[in-house]
């Protein structure tokens, strides 16, 4: 076994830990527990209530450009713990950027509210994991906005990075990207 996920207590009120297998299948672990969370996240009146009130429709074209700035003005990085895989639920996240304006954490955090978000307003999502060129370790997590306006192929992405990209649609540089369905 590789690694640990802990899903975060403050929301559930015990850690759930999940031992992860090496290599791609723990990749996949990861990617399935995330997913999970992403679906529990766009089902909650919390969730539902912070898209309304920040004004994503799923009738606006609008829905990428409004996430990518929504979430770089209010969540920050914050990394997680060495050797732990900390999953923090989109309820707590939202929460946070509530009552204090801001919410911290990492790049898969940043990722399961943004994708919760869109599947919260009628829109699909993905998960993107990406290996930084000359490694063949995923390393970072972001999500895309699965469109399907017209002008646009059915299931173009865009991608949606605020936490490492300036502007949206930008990707950076990998050696090798999987994306997950959401």
């Amino acid at each position: 076994m590789a690694g640990t996920a802990y899903v975060d207590p403050a929301v559930y009120g015990q850690v759930l830990q999940i031992q992860l297998e090496r290599g791609e299948a723990g990749i996949d672990q990861t990617a399935a527990a995330m997913i999970a969370m992403i679906h529990s996240g766009a089902a909650s009146a919390r969730v539902q209530d912070f898209a309304r009130r920040r004004g994503l429709d799923h009738r606006s074209q609008g829905v990428a450009p409004h996430l990518f700035e929504l979430l770089k003005s209010h969540v920050r990085f914050r990394p997680d713990p060495k050797g732990v895989e900390l999953l923090r639920h989109p309820d707590q996240l939202v929460t946070e950027i509530d009552a204090e304006g801001v919410a911290y954490g990492d790049c898969d955090d940043l990722a399961m509210l943004g994708a919760s978000l869109c599947l919260a307003v009628g829109q699909d999502a993905a998960l993107i994991v990406m290996a930084p060129p000359g490694s063949s370790v995923y390393q970072h997590t972001y999500f895309a906005h699965v469109t399907s306006m017209p002008g646009y192929p059915k299931g173009h992405l865009t991608m949606i990075d605020p936490q490492e990209c300036e502007f949206l649609g930008m990707e950076r540089p990998s050696s090798k990207r999987k994306a997950y369905p959401v």
